[in-house]
């Protein structure tokens, strides 16, 4: 059994406090933990990515500053991150914004990007 959580190759006490409150109820419906198991940490949001124009690419190389956070809500044309020129300094950052409103579901960790490179993804609350 694993589990990703947080991503990013990071640990916070909030990502173990879900992962170890995930693997005890898991434990608990498979039978391999006697009592009650603790309740779940959140509600779950099932969410949907329907098309390309959930992601936003970088379209020059460079250092990545990101604008938004995880679970932000964005819409059409906010900006999502700055691209600084890392061979050009005195250039002034490319600006990559989202294409679509959403809700932000993942952030490149590394800072160093490349032309194409993917540096968010959104999604939206899925309707059957």
């Amino acid at each position: 059994m694993s589990t990703e959580i947080a991503g990013g190759g990071q640990v916070t006490p909030t990502a173990v406090r879900i992962m170890e409150s995930g693997i005890r109820r898991v434990l608990a419906k498979v039978g391999a933990l006697s009592g009650e198991p603790p309740p779940a940490a959140a509600k779950t949001r099932i969410m949907q990515v329907r098309g390309q124009d959930y992601y936003v690419y970088a379209l020059d190389p460079g250092l990545f500053e990101p604008l938004v956070e995880l679970g932000d809500a964005v819409e059409p044309g906010t900006p999502a991150a700055l691209i600084h020129p890392h061979d050009t300094p005195w250039r002034e950052p490319a600006i990559a914004a989202f294409g679509r409103a959403g809700t932000v579901i993942c952030k490149r960790v590394p800072g160093r990007v490349e032309r194409g490179d993917c540096l968010f993804h959104l999604a939206d609350d899925f309707v059957p």
